[in-house]
């Protein structure tokens, strides 16, 4: 039974290895052709237009510290529940040292769930700041300072949904069994690739709606040429 263990825990491991290799090099060298990679410059873009907006910005942010918010509470109140569990003396884990290890991993993916959504809520809270301040100490903050701090805030929260997500849920699984375990990696990749990759460039669809905007803009140029009636 362990070596099955090490082989399930082994082969998910590489498995999701593999995809985040495969994720970061498409969002380094194919952005548009990604989520994540289209949506740093549509958050660049958003900074450039945003800054010094007022209570605009800081409404969109407010939302946005929330759901990481949310997304924290649920990390910790899942640790905490398996922490729970691990300290009930009547539980079976307490007789089984291989579950008690599962547990534990599972305890300590939900923590770094809970640290990565938290530090991107305290990111987000800097940049409500920043966007409406002009300058600190004389020095004026320009939408690179404000933008790094939102990429910052982005990448936490990346963070954070890969681990509750490909980290977190095989965990859960694996409490079951190591074949659990590879199945709901397996799952989770191909939802996650779903999700993470586009069949179609976001440039392409872009391109392809400048060019039908302008298509429509020019035929509505055009004087249409009626027919006169014999009346």
């Amino acid at each position: 039974m362990i070596a099955w263990e090490i082989a399930a825990v082994t082969a998910s491991a590489i498995m999701i290895a593999i995809y985040f290799h495969k994720w970061h090099k498409a969002v380094t060298h194919q952005p548009l052709m990604t989520m994540r990679g289209t949506m740093q410059q549509v958050r660049r873009s958003w900074v450039s237009a945003q800054m010094g907006k007022g209570m605009l910005p800081v409404n969109t942010l407010r939302d946005i510290i929330g759901s990481a918010q949310w997304f924290a509470s649920s990390a910790l109140l899942v640790a905490v529940g398996a922490c729970g569990f691990l300290a009930s003396t009547d539980s079976a884990v307490s007789k089984n040292g291989l579950l008690h290890i599962k547990v534990v991993g599972l305890v300590a993916a939900c923590v770094l769930a809970f640290i990565f959504f938290m530090h991107s809520t305290r990111y987000y809270s800097h940049v409500s700041f920043l966007i409406n301040t002009p300058d600190i100490a004389g020095t004026p903050v320009t939408e690179e300072l404000v933008y790094r701090v939102v990429s910052r805030a982005a990448t936490m929260w990346s963070h954070g949904m890969k681990v509750q997500i490909c980290v977190a849920l095989p965990m859960l699984m694996w409490v079951l069994g190591p074949v659990y375990l590879v199945i709901a990696t397996i799952l989770t990749i191909i939802v996650m690739h779903a999700l993470d990759f586009e069949t179609v460039s976001f440039e392409v669809a872009l391109q392809g709606q400048a060019s039908m905007s302008s298509t429509n803009a020019s035929s509505d140029t055009v004087p249409m040429n009626r027919p006169e009636s014999g009346l």
